[in-house]
C-alpha cells in the first residue's frame, strides 16, 4: 500500500511540473502577429501595427498641414505625410491603386497611445461613396480584419472594425475618405470628436 501510494504521488508530482513547465513556455513565447495582407491579393491591405506598449514617453510635436488641427481629444500630432507618399501609403491600405487627387495621413501621440488618420480627397462625393462600397465589399472576406460594422451615427455613416491589435473607423464625408486607426488610446471618443468636427 506505501508503495502504490509512493507511485501515486510521484505520478501526481510529475503532471504538476509538466504543467508548470507547459505554462511558462507559453508565457515566455511570444505571440505571432496577423501578418499584413499583400497589396494587390484582392484583400483590403493593412495598416501599420500597434504601437509598443510601456510608460508614456515626451513626444515632439509637428506643424500641421492647413486646415488641420495641431491636436485630436488631447493627442499631439507627431507625424505628417502628405501628397504622392500618403497616397501611396492609402493605395497599399486599399489593397489597390484609388483614384486621389490629395491625401495625408496624421499620426497623433501621447507616448503611449496612437491614433493615425489616413485621408483620401476623390474628385467628387461620388468617387468617394464608391470607395467606401469597395473597401466594405472586399473586407466581406477579409481575414485580416473583423466584419465591418455600421455605428449608427445620423451625420455620416461610419463603420467599425478591428484587427492587427487595433481598433479602425472608416467613413466618406463630401469629397474625403477617412480611415482611423487606434490602439492604446485610452478615451477615443474625443479622438474621434475632433476628427469628425475639425478636419
Amino acid at each position: 500500500a506505501r508503495l502504490n501510494k509512493k507511485v501515486w504521488q510521484t505520478v501526481v508530482l510529475s503532471v504538476l511540473i509538466a504543467g508548470v513547465v507547459l505554462a511558462l513556455s507559453l508565457w515566455l513565447t511570444p505571440r505571432q502577429q496577423p501578418s499584413g495582407v499583400v497589396p494587390g491579393g484582392g484583400e483590403l491591405g493593412s495598416a501599420p501595427g500597434p504601437s509598443p506598449s510601456g510608460p508614456s514617453a515626451p513626444v515632439q510635436s509637428v506643424p500641421p498641414p492647413p486646415g488641420f488641427p495641431p491636436t485630436a481629444g488631447g493627442l499631439a500630432l507627431v507625424e505628417v505625410k502628405e501628397g504622392r507618399e500618403a497616397l501611396a501609403e492609402i493605395s497599399r491600405l486599399h489593397g489597390t491603386q484609388i483614384e486621389g487627387e490629395r491625401g495625408w495621413i496624421l499620426t497623433y501621440s501621447d507616448g503611449r497611445g496612437r491614433a493615425v488618420v489616413w485621408i483620401s480627397e476623390a474628385k467628387d462625393e461620388g468617387v468617394a461613396r464608391e470607395q467606401v462600397a469597395e473597401m466594405l465589399k472586399k473586407m466581406e472576406k477579409s481575414k485580416t480584419f473583423t466584419p465591418p460594422q455600421p455605428l449608427g451615427i445620423p451625420t455620416v455613416e461610419m463603420y467599425q472594425t478591428s484587427g492587427l491589435n487595433q481598433m479602425h473607423f472608416f467613413w466618406a464625408k463630401g469629397r474625403r475618405v477617412y480611415w482611423v486607426s487606434a490602439d492604446q488610446v485610452a478615451d477615443l471618443m474625443p479622438v474621434m470628436k475632433d476628427v469628425l468636427h475639425k478636419m
